[in-house]
């Protein structure tokens, strides 16, 4: 795995945090960029042309330089008319964003698609909400500058379309990379949902750490590393069909040798017994007068029926418990804890860590948190990534596109 200081060196990741440092701090100077990140000014001159050749950053004024004796010229953002497109399906929600460059969201949209059937009935409302989100950039004087769609499982290399999305096999099929080139234009990629779910700032200012992060709703997913140490080109030696290979796949990872039959198509996965399938198909197996969907059941719980919130609670603490043979032994610094369960059911929350400490002991290091809300924090990832990747191959390479497959690998949300 690479070394941070390693990946925070490259080219690509250093012209992102120029870029960013200029978001935040905006108008800034090159001197002062330089001087924040640790730069030479041959370095950094480099990536701000780079910035301003793609129209992302513009000249805005100057101040005088008391000790050079002369005016510095002042950076920011093209802030107005130009913004991104982030699209984000994470079953049962087809959710996009109009951001613009200063991450400021737009307008947004979510569509429910939960009885879509096949791909070809996907695609329709994906095209009705690129279209609504587009007019709605149109309206605002915005152009749309690139999109970036994101999805949970195995991407095709190179093409992004969809290949494996276990709990929604109607998406199996699916290229919006295609159909948003066709219809808008412009530049479109396809992520992992655990890269949007990154860039969405689940590490913002803990790069240095040891980071668990699971993601539970419909199935299982983890996401793990450090910062961009993420473990990036990793797994690579697996098979792309495999769901053995690595912590990627931890949903499926194999619970109890030839048990209950997963959707993935084996037996005995974690999923298959903790997942949120699972978990409503356990709920009805036992309530078979008042059966309930997946969605149902967590508004149920949501709203503070007790049978579901316990229901919920004790799997959230056996969840916990299975998961904690891997924190023992890789010993992150944070576990992290977020997605469509325990984002609506707060119980959830301290039962899986009570079933972690369990299994590494109270007076373990390691501290837990919950993140917030995953829907949001996807869908805000998938905006940075269509305005990150836009301008620089490097980055694209990393974490979209041709290496689509490589990061579906590592930050793999199975949902």
């Amino acid at each position: 795995m690479r070394q941070l200081d390693e990946m925070l060196s490259s080219e690509a990741v250093t012209l992102v945090r120029v870029l960013e440092q200029i978001r935040r701090e905006g108008p800034i100077s090159q001197i002062e960029i330089g001087q924040r990140l640790g730069l030479g000014r041959a370095a950094i001159n480099i990536h701000v042309k780079k910035l301003q050749a793609q129209q992302i950053i513009i000249p805005v004024g100057s101040n005088d330089d008391q000790a050079m004796g002369r005016p510095r010229v002042l950076l920011d953002l093209n802030r107005e008319g130009k913004a991104v497109l982030g699209i984000s399906l994470d079953a049962p929600r087809l959710s996009g964003a109009i951001m613009d460059f200063s991450n400021r969201i737009i307008h947004e949209q979510t569509i429910n698609v939960g009885d879509v059937s096949d791909f070809a009935s996907l695609e329709v409302y994906v095209l009705q909400l690129v279209k609504n989100l587009s007019l709605k950039a149109d309206q605002a004087g915005m152009d749309l500058y690139s999109a970036c769609f994101a999805v949970p499982g195995v991407l095709e290399p190179g093409t992004g379309r969809v290949v494996n999305y276990v709990n929604m096999p109607a998406a199996n099929g699916l290229d919006v990379k295609e159909l948003i080139n066709r219809l808008l234009g412009i530049p479109a990629y396809v992520v992992p949902l655990g890269a949007a779910l990154y860039w969405g700032g689940l590490e913002a200012n803990q790069n240095e750490q040891s980071i668990f992060h699971v993601i539970w709703d419909m199935g299982v997913g983890m996401m793990f590393g450090r910062g961009y140490e993420i473990g990036l080109k990793r797994y690579t030696k697996y098979d792309v069909m495999s769901v053995t290979g690595g912590l990627r796949d931890i949903g499926h990872a194999t619970l109890h040798p030839n048990g209950k039959l997963c959707s993935c198509g084996r037996r005995g996965c974690l999923e298959a017994y903790l997942g949120g399938m699972a978990i409503t198909h356990k709920w009805n197996e036992r309530h078979q007068r008042t059966a309930l969907s997946f969605n149902q059941l967590i508004a149920l719980a949501e709203k503070g029926e007790p049978r579901a919130i316990e229901m919920f609670s004790r799997n959230a603490k056996r969840l916990g418990q299975k998961l904690g043979w891997m924190f023992t032994v890789h010993q992150p610094q944070y576990i992290k804890l977020s997605g469509q369960i325990p984002d609506a059911v707060k119980q959830v929350r301290s039962a899986f860590w009570e079933g972690v400490q369990s299994h590494i002991g109270e007076n373990n290091t390691t501290k837990f948190d919950y993140v917030g809300d995953a829907h949001s924090l996807g869908l805000v990832g998938s905006c940075r990534l269509a305005l990150h990747v836009r301008f620089n191959k490097p980055l694209l390479e990393i974490v979209s596109d041709d290496n689509a497959y490589e990061m579906s690998h590592v930050c793999l949300s199975m949902g």
